[in-house]
């Protein structure tokens, strides 16, 4: 396959008048047959070969194969072989015979251009046959690996996606957003991506021809591809000019994709004015994202390095409204909207194992699982949806009433958060996992020591908050921190906290109440008990009413 690869390149130069690279041609039985080559395109126009002459040379072939003598000497193979591939032309002309290796045609009509255009469509189908329409896509790329990819509908629609080669960035212009990255490393490769596609035939296993069909007027070969370790999938290509047309993928967790070309054309190269994205005046930029909106699930997947399962919520009135994919954390976030209402819910999936609790989580379970849950967040700088990522953080950075669930299941980490109910969570807890999550059973424990408060002073407090001052009063975790503090230093706090925030965890949570433990022994205090007094919800202050005292303090003190 090499052998006949570099022969193949090394007929082209010299038809193209272009002298060939030496370094290619350094092995002994290589270098034979490209000798001879030059010595025939010395000679005059070559004569067509017989009728037959092709069958007389794969007869003496096979029979050298099968050990019977006969006196045909080396050389002339040498000869024959190179005056069979250089004459080819003859025979194959612009065409994919049947049996002919479509590795070699699709590169030999991949070489003739610098880059493509071409219209793309994106189906998914579930194993009942139900098929939906994932992505209508215009695409523009060239072998040096530029592109421009816009998306012509789907829930992306008017996104555009593209690489220059010195920066990339995904815009909508409608949105006024933009989003700017490095152009390299660039892990993104849009669907059906014909070098990629040449690239992944080239290094499979097996590719067998299946049967011929005709695809939007055209003539095409069907091959069935087996990857190396992985499931086989099927390829249609042109059989005329060797272009891919259609491709339907192996089916993976009920799913499986038809991306196919409607229109496609070989150009010289992408226009000019698709190769920038042109003046950002008025544009809000972002230069730090780490998360790429993708279109279809399989993009989003590539990009994070890992499968995905997308949660099965037929039953219910969620829809599917986002997808994208940070390649860093190689994590996939899809997101999730409520038909006729303002409810978001966005899942997102790490192929990590779970960070350490948060200071405001509430232990939980989902089936025999343990959960960390937040019944109550404040999105604006909440930790669990700054967790999320940039699209949870926009949509929900300025509403109350969040929901978090995040656990570890099978060496992955996953999070569900929304601005719903704890009952709207669940169904895609119970979707991901089987289960529903639960709050811990904890029963009200009595401190040590009691610490007075005055209500009308508390009331004058929650007045405060609401107008937008003191707002760590509505953090237990913060409150247990400052009430600590103020217990080892009296007169004031001057600089940093002397108990970290992170050494302040919540351990139990019922209704309004909740116990922080202080894990430092050089707290006074070893956990701290507060209450919302006033207003018990997301936006009530929380108020120290006890604490129990830290018996190793006087030692570490």
């Amino acid at each position: 396959m090499k052998k006949e690869k570099l022969v193949s390149e090394y007929i082209n130069k010299l038809n193209q008048e272009q002298v060939p690279d030496k370094g290619l041609w350094a092995e002994e039985e290589v270098k034979e047959l490209t000798d001879v080559i030059r010595a025939l395109k010395n000679l005059d126009e070559p004569v067509c070969p017989k009728e037959g002459f092709e069958k007389q040379l794969s007869d003496m072939k096979n029979k050298k194969k099968s050990g019977k003598k006969h006196n045909i000497a080396p050389a002339f193979w040498g000869v024959a072989a190179a005056a069979a591939v250089f004459l080819g032309v003859f025979y194959l002309k612009d065409s994919l015979l049947p049996g002919a290796n479509p590795v070699y045609a699709m590169e030999q009509a991949y070489e003739k251009a610098n880059a493509y255009h071409g219209i793309v469509t994106v189906t998914s189908i579930n194993g009942e046959g139900q098929r939906n329409t994932q992505a209508v896509r215009e695409v523009w790329a060239d072998k040096e690996g530029r592109y421009y990819v816009k998306e012509l509908q789907g829930m992306e629609e008017g996104l555009i996606t593209a690489n220059n080669k010195k920066e990339k960035w995904q815009k909508k212009k409608e949105d006024n957003y933009i989003s700017l990255y490095p152009s390299f490393p660039d892990n993104y490769s849009f669907t059906f991506e014909i070098g990629k596609e040449i690239k992944d035939v080239k290094e499979a296993e097996e590719v067998k021809e299946a049967e011929k069909v005709i695809i939007g007027g055209r003539q095409a070969v069907l091959y069935k591809v087996t990857p190396k370790g992985g499931e086989s999938y099927r390829l249609w290509i042109d059989k005329k000019t060797g272009v891919p047309l259609k491709k339907l993928t192996a089916t993976v967790n009920g799913i499986a994709y038809e991306i196919r070309y409607a229109d496609i054309d070989y150009t010289n190269g992408i226009p000019k004015e698709y190769l920038s994205h042109g003046d950002l005046t008025g544009y809000v930029v972002n230069r730090n994202d780490s998360w790429q909106l993708c279109a279809t699930l399989e993009e989003a997947e590539n990009l994070s390095g890992f499968s995905s399962k997308l949660p099965e919520l037929s039953d219910t009135s969620f829809s599917l409204i986002e997808i994208a994919a940070n390649t860093g954390e190689k994590a996939i976030k899809l997101y999730y909207g409520l038909d006729g209402q303002d409810n978001k819910v966005a899942v997102v999936e790490k192929a990590a194992l779970a960070k350490e609790e948060t200071g405001r989580a509430v232990t939980g379970s989902i089936g025999s699982m343990k959960a960390e849950i937040i019944t109550d967040a404040v999105a604006a700088g909440s930790v669990a949806v700054a967790e999320a990522g940039s699209i949870a953080a926009e949509s929900l950075g300025q509403q109350a009433d969040i929901t978090s669930i995040r656990w570890q299941q099978k060496g992955r980490e996953y999070q569900v958060l929304g601005n719903g109910s704890m009952d709207e969570i669940n169904v895609f807890i119970k979707a991901l996992t089987g289960s529903k999550a639960v709050l811990a059973k904890t029963k009200e424990n009595i401190p040590q020591i009691k610490v007075d408060y005055d209500i009308k002073t508390e009331e004058e407090t929650q007045k405060s908050v609401d107008a937008g001052h003191q707002p760590w009063r509505l953090d237990p975790a913060f409150v247990a921190q400052v009430f600590t503090s103020l217990l080892i230093y009296p007169e004031g706090i001057t600089g940093d906290y002397p108990i970290p925030y992170e050494d302040f965890k919540m351990i139990s949570k019922s209704g309004s109440s909740v116990e922080i433990q202080v894990d430092n022994k050089k707290s006074p205090v070893s956990k701290v008990y507060l209450k919302q007094l006033v207003r018990q919800d997301s936006t009530g202050i929380w108020t120290v009413v006890g604490y129990d005292k830290n018996k190793n303090y006087e030692k570490e003190k």
